[in-house]
């Protein structure tokens, strides 16, 4: 028997991992052109203007998708939120200014870096301990 169509539940296991494994495929796509497109449309507009309209249009595909969720914040944790946006903002600002003074392949990889220094700064400034499982997500 096929392992597609063994019980209908692992079917549906099957098909939650497959759909999981396109979408984790779509954003590495979506991510990895990020530079290209940065590069190209601060050609464009103004390093201001280019990462107004980034945030606006995430806004716009973002708020319908946490407002219609079930599970919703609860207000302790807008607090944490806010440094999370905080740093995630500044993290796009100085991309976007940097990027003009480079090549977009070269963005892409200095980008690559960002989950290790995170990693060495959460270390350092939170005091958060590094385990193994953390390690081994920063390699890949």
């Amino acid at each position: 028997m096929s392992r597609w169509t063994a019980y209908p539940e692992d079917t549906m296991n099957n098909f939650k991992q497959l759909k999981s494994f396109f979408l984790i495929l779509f954003v590495a796509l979506l991510g990895s052109g990020v530079g290209v497109l940065a590069k190209v449309g601060l050609k464009e507009i103004s390093p201001l203007s280019f990462t107004f309209w980034r945030f606006l249009s995430a806004l716009a595909i973002l708020l319908p998708i946490f407002y219609f969720q079930k599970n919703r914040l609860k207000f302790n944790s807008f607090k944490k939120l806010f440094w999370v946006l905080l740093f995630a903002a500044g993290n796009i600002f100085i991309f976007i200014f940097g990027i003009q003074l480079t090549t977009a392949s070269s963005s892409q990889i200095i980008y690559t870096f960002s989950p290790l220094i995170a990693g060495i700064l959460s270390f350092f400034v939170l005091g958060e301990k590094l385990g193994a499982r953390k390690i081994i997500g920063v390699i890949l």
